[in-house]
Order: C-alpha cells, then sequence, then structure tokens
C-alpha cells in the first residue's frame, strides 16, 4: 500500500476518533460549561430561535457556544430540560425586549443543538400548539412566558427529549 495513502488513512481516523471525544461530556462538566455560558454579558440579536443564519451577530455565534451546542443531544437535552425551571434573570438579552431567563435560555440552547424550534413539537401538545399560536400574533417574543405555563413546561420537557438522536430524531 502506497505510504501516503496509509498516513492520509491514519490522520482521518484520529481526527474523527478525536471528534467524537470532544462532544462527549460528562455531567459536571456541562453544569459547569452551561453556567459560565448563561453567567456572560451578551445579546441574541433576534437570534434566539434556531435557523439557518439566524445566529448573524448573536452571541450564540461565539466558539464557547457553538462548542456547547456539539454537545451530544442525548447528554445535553436531558441536562437543559432539568434548567428550564429557571427563572433566574442572565445578562443575555433578547434583544430589544428583555433579559433572558435561564430557563428560557435553556430552551433556545436545545433548539440550536437539535435544530428545531419548541413552536414546532408535534400537534399532540395542546399547550404548545395553543403558545405557538399566541406567538404567531405577538410583537414580542413569548417563550419567557411560555415558561410560566406549567402544562406548556411540562410538555416541552416531553418534546425535546424525544427527538434527541437515541430516540432516532
Amino acid at each position: 500500500m502506497n505510504i501516503r495513502l496509509v498516513l492520509i488513512t491514519i490522520f482521518i481516523s484520529l481526527s474523527v476518533i478525536g471528534c467524537e471525544n470532544s462532544s462527549k461530556i460528562e455531567n459536571f462538566e456541562i453544569e459547569k460549561k452551561w453556567a459560565s455560558l448563561y453567567q456572560k454579558e451578551g445579546c441574541l440579536t433576534g437570534g434566539q430561535h434556531w435557523g439557518p443564519g439566524t445566529t448573524e451577530g448573536s452571541i450564540f455565534r461565539e466558539e464557547e457556544w457553538q462548542r456547547f451546542f456539539k454537545i451530544l443531544p442525548e447528554t445535553a437535552i436531558p441536562f437543559l430540560m432539568t434548567r428550564i425551571d429557571s427563572t433566574e434573570k442572565t445578562k443575555i438579552h433578547v434583544c430589544p425586549f428583555h433579559m433572558a431567563t435561564e430557563g428560557e435560555l435553556a430552551v433556545y440552547a436545545s433548539e440550536h443543538i437539535l435544530k428545531k424550534n419548541w413552536y414546532d413539537c408535534e400537534s399532540g401538545f395542546k399547550n404548545l400548539r395553543n403558545w405557538s399560536e399566541k406567538r404567531k400574533k405577538a410583537s414580542i417574543p413569548v417563550t419567557q412566558s411560555m415558561l410560566l405555563d406549567i402544562q406548556a413546561k411540562n410538555e416541552l420537557k416531553r418534546c425535546f427529549p424525544t427527538d434527541t438522536p437515541e430516540k432516532n430524531f
């Protein structure tokens, strides 16, 4: 076999192994990373929900956030679902309206990890569907308000974890 081909094969194999390991994270590490991110100052510049190109100018474009979004969903989403109950204000601005709560930011991070927004959850979630309709008519973001609706929040806790890759998402 050509030595050049062997070296290329080894390099690619090591690169793939390195990529797989970089997205695996222990629970205490994800909590530490999360705390450092949501305590930073910044602005979402209207790019809080997931969509191609929505993070332009947003703190979600920062390298630390991009690394966080690469954490395996089967690890990140269950952790983030434990954070959506938090009403603690962050230093992150939902432009141009209000400061995000930790819970609200956990929802937006989940959306970016799963590449799916909460308002796109299947129609079987009655309360989320109602909030999705309110969102369409609202002139301000409704995610923070939606999280105050216990039934909608509980539906969200069921919707997002079912969309992790280990659940065939």
